[in-house]
């Protein structure tokens, strides 16, 4: 993004920044980050989950203080577990607001201007720029349809045109009040004339096994793009059977003389947990390799997916639809979160789903990259 030499438009960019009287004429627009309110969506999400810790770890209190029937109160050994799964994910919300905080410390030093030729982006970490040539799309992550998961403070981003690997110039939510407001004035500055597509593609190599190898080792040649992977698929591990060896320990912390009989089914259902637990990381893991180090790999005449029978490789032409679900699952550390589906459509009604969570990139970059191939953009 930030490559040598620098271009021709972007010292005007540079001065349009430090004045404020760049606002008021020429071609060049300026706006700058204000801190955006406090009160949305996180804050609310940190204040139930914190409510819902204090009650829970309340009632677990007063269960053990008045006593249950037995040593092996189930209702308090419930409430007890309960509670160290509430106040984790009380924690969590926490720390992420408070990350959320420190960052919009600084959101007055944003700048952002973009001209005819190109666009760029000053803050405190350093300055960021991208020709309005190299701009593919801009793009918004989705949102959760429910309001109360929707959050204000997503990126915006402009998917540019690749080099071998995925580029994107992301802008943080400190412009024009709102991302949606800021995403239709770049998508007005990006506007092009509009060109019926040509739906003509080159015939796919006869070798995709080897052509998808050769990207997976970071050899790409004119219009191949190595797509990362991620590992944000971990956060949905089935991390409740932690919250199972717990329960089991408890019980035999609180039954007393009858502890050392409990120890033998105890220790076998921990062990039986924690397996799962294991066997689902290996299970992924497999997931993983069988793609060679590498989500996907996009050519110019096809995509290039792998999995343990092999590489599938999809012509373009074939897709007639390109978007992102997002649907809301459910942890008992994370509570409700959105996880994001790459949905690929094809013209025999057939749809290619790709979970995002194996994405190094956002799934709406990755979309964006597909719709700019199909669209012949690269």
């Amino acid at each position: 993004m930030n490559a040598v030499p620098v271009p021709d438009w972007l010292p005007a960019l540079r001065e349009a920044t430090r004045s404020a009287a760049a606002m008021a004429h020429g071609e060049v627009e300026v706006m700058r980050g204000a801190r955006p309110g406090f009160f949305d969506g996180d804050v609310a999400r940190a204040l139930s989950a914190s409510l819902f810790a204090a009650f829970v770890v309340a009632a677990a209190i007063f269960r053990e203080r008045v006593g249950g029937a037995g040593p092996l109160d189930l209702i308090a050994l419930l409430l007890r577990a309960a509670s160290v799964a509430f106040v984790l994910r009380a924690l969590i919300t926490i720390a992420l607001l408070v990350q959320r905080v420190r960052r919009e410390v600084d959101a007055a030093q944003h700048v952002l201007a973009f001209g005819p030729e190109g666009i760029f982006l000053r803050g405190p970490a350093g300055e960021a720029w991208a020709a309005k040539a190299d701009v593919l799309a801009v793009v918004l992550p989705e949102q959760p349809e429910g309001a109360a998961a929707r959050s204000p403070r997503k990126p915006l981003l402009l998917v540019l045109r690749p080099d071998g690997s995925p580029r994107t110039l992301t802008l943080p939510p400190y412009f024009a009040g709102s991302q949606d407001i800021l995403a239709a004035r770049l998508t007005r500055w990006l506007a092009r004339p509009e060109t019926a597509p040509e739906r003509r593609f080159d015939r796919p190599r006869a070798h995709p096994e080897e052509q998808y190898a050769r990207i997976a080792r970071g050899s790409t040649e004119a219009g191949e793009v190595r797509v990362p992977e991620g590992t944000s698929y971990r956060a949905r591990a089935p991390y409740g059977a932690l919250l199972g060896c717990l329960f089991a320990l408890d019980t035999v912390r609180s039954a007393g003389p009858m502890a050392k009989q409990l120890w033998p089914g105890v220790s076998a259902a921990c062990a039986l947990a924690l397996a799962f637990l294991g066997a689902w990381f290996a299970w992924m893991n497999g997931r993983r390799k069988s793609r060679l180090g590498i989500a996907m790999a996009l050519t110019r005449e096809e995509m290039l997916l792998r999995g343990k029978a092999g590489v599938v490789g999809i012509p373009w032409g074939q897709f007639s639809e390109i978007e992102v679900d997002v649907r809301l699952t459910w942890s008992p550390f994370f509570g409700s979160y959105p996880v994001r589906i790459l949905s690929l459509s094809t013209l025999d009604g057939e749809r290619v789903l790709f979970d995002g969570g194996f994405l190094g990139v956002a799934p709406e970059h990755a979309a964006a990259l597909c719709e700019s191939y199909r669209r012949k953009l690269i």
